[in-house]
């Protein structure tokens, strides 16, 4: 079953998005936190709710190789519109960024499983029942 997102959520993360890239900021921190708040309600719309603590860890991944990812597009995105003679975000911290991708994605999947072991929930969907 997929999760309903408000539609303003969408409308205050898109207006929250577009005033970043207004700005002229070149902090990576926050384009990284735009990314990973956009790759958490790409991957809740996505995936949505799910029973199995499998797909719970693999969202978390999602989350975090897909926030990589989108921090990369906007940090481009961000280079194109503004137009410098030297850019926002050089290519070294655009391609670092797209490197990090892999570590991003098992940081989000270790963060999930360490909300299911707090929270007691049970691993039996792909551990086995003892």
């Amino acid at each position: 079953m997929r999760v309903h997102i408000p539609r303003a959520i969408w409308i205050i993360s898109g207006i929250g998005m577009f005033i970043w890239l207004r700005l002229e900021d070149n902090t990576v921190w926050s384009a990284a936190l735009i990314g990973l708040i956009a790759g958490t309600l790409v991957t809740l719309a996505l995936i949505g709710r799910s029973r199995s603590s499998l797909a719970f860890i693999l969202s978390g991944g999602m989350v975090g190789g897909g926030g990589a990812v989108i921090t990369s597009a906007l940090m481009l995105l961000k280079n194109g519109l503004h137009g410098h003679v030297f850019p926002d975000y050089p290519f070294g911290v655009i391609a670092g960024m797209l490197l990090r991708a892999p570590v991003w994605m098992g940081a989000g999947a270790l963060a999930a499983l360490a909300f299911l072991l707090f929270t007691n929930r049970a691993l039996t969907d792909f551990v086995g029942k003892p």
